[in-house]
C-alpha cells in the first residue's frame, strides 16, 4: 500500500487513499438505485 502523499506534484502522483476515494465517489454518482452508503 502506498503511503499518503501530502503534496501531489503531478498526475502520476497517486496514493491508495485518494485513489479509493475517487473510485467510491465515481461509483456512488454513476450507479443507479444506491443510497449513497459505502462499505469497504
Amino acid at each position: 500500500m502506498r503511503p499518503l502523499l501530502a503534496v501531489h506534484t503531478g498526475p502520476q502522483d497517486i496514493d491508495e487513499s485518494t485513489d479509493t476515494y475517487d473510485t467510491v465517489d465515481w461509483l456512488v454518482k454513476k450507479l443507479p438505485n444506491n443510497n449513497g452508503k459505502v462499505g469497504i
